[in-house]
This record gives C-alpha cells, sequence and structure tokens, in this order.
C-alpha cells in the first residue's frame, strides 16, 4: 500500500475546505418582496411627467362611464383628458368595471363623459407597476422601484403624444 504524500494530504484538504466554503458563502436570494407604487408614489410621478411635459395637472375629475361613476385621479388641464391610477382598492369599489392593463400591453383608453363633454381616461393599473424590494433578486435582473416608476412615466409620455397627435391636448 502507498501511502498518501503530505503534499497530496495537503491538497485534498484544501479542495474540501474550499468546496465547502465555497458552498457556505454562496447567497440565498430569499423569498421575492414585491411591491406595487402606491397611489400616492404614483401621483407625484404622474404629475411631475406631466409638467415635464408642459402639461399642467389637476385633480378629482368625476367622470362617468358606460360602466359606471369614477373620480379620475388626475385631469389634464385645458383638455377634455383625465388618467386613472386604479389601485386594488379602487378596482374592488368603484372601478369594477374598468379594463386591467398590463406592463406588456397596449394602454388602455376608454371614453367617458363630464357634463356634456366627451373624455378620454387613461387607466392604469397598479399591477403593471410592481417592483422587486429584495436586493439580492434586484441584482439578478428584477425590476427596482426606479424601473417601475421610469415604466410609468414611459406610459404617460405615450399617453401624451398620442393626445398630440389626435389634436385634443
Amino acid at each position: 500500500m502507498i501511502e498518501p504524500s503530505p503534499m497530496r494530504t495537503t491538497l485534498l484538504l484544501l479542495c474540501l475546505g474550499a468546496g465547502c466554503a465555497s458552498r457556505a458563502d454562496t447567497p440565498t436570494t430569499g423569498p421575492s418582496q414585491r411591491r406595487t407604487l402606491t397611489e400616492s408614489q404614483a401621483l407625484t410621478v404622474i404629475e411631475r411627467t406631466l409638467y415635464e411635459k408642459g402639461t399642467l395637472p389637476a385633480r378629482a375629475f368625476p367622470v362617468e362611464t358606460e360602466l359606471g361613476s369614477i373620480i379620475a385621479d388626475v385631469r389634464l388641464t385645458g383638455s377634455p383628458n383625465a388618467i386613472e391610477w386604479v389601485s386594488d382598492e379602487d378596482r374592488s369599489r368603484e372601478a369594477k368595471g374598468l379594463p386591467v392593463s398590463r406592463a406588456d400591453e397596449p394602454l388602455r383608453i376608454v371614453s367617458a363623459r363630464a357634463n356634456t363633454d366627451g373624455v378620454s381616461v387613461l387607466v392604469l393599473d397598479s399591477g403593471a407597476y410592481d417592483y422587486e424590494t429584495n436586493p439580492q433578486l434586484i441584482q439578478r435582473g428584477a425590476p427596482d422601484i426606479g424601473e417601475a416608476e421610469e415604466r410609468l412615466r414611459r406610459d404617460i409620455g405615450e399617453y401624451i403624444e398620442y393626445l398630440s397627435v389626435q389634436g385634443t391636448l
């Protein structure tokens, strides 16, 4: 029988130790901590984006859709257009019939009436603007709050561009 050399024993121990250390040092990702933008956060981003696009926002604009009455969160001053941020709470109360918007789908715009005027209402569903708060999952590519806010800014910008092309802004 051949005796193992001290060098082989040392290398074997080093390799075993390195293998154990790499498994123990590998960080776990942990559970997902997904959230959606709150209505307050979303309205702040919406209003700021409208200002940047040269449009003045106004709040609390009651409109009548074919599915019932809602209070659109933001009215675009000087135009027959509004934006409704639909939270889960809104969906269970007044906005039951409004279309659900998703991050990977076209914007949802519904026709409504305010007094006797026709109104175009952009429907933004809070679920389309979710983000991850677990830093390990963010490092692996999950969207963070900045990306959710950027998606919202992009959608507001596209709505403003649409209204400009339609001549209703």
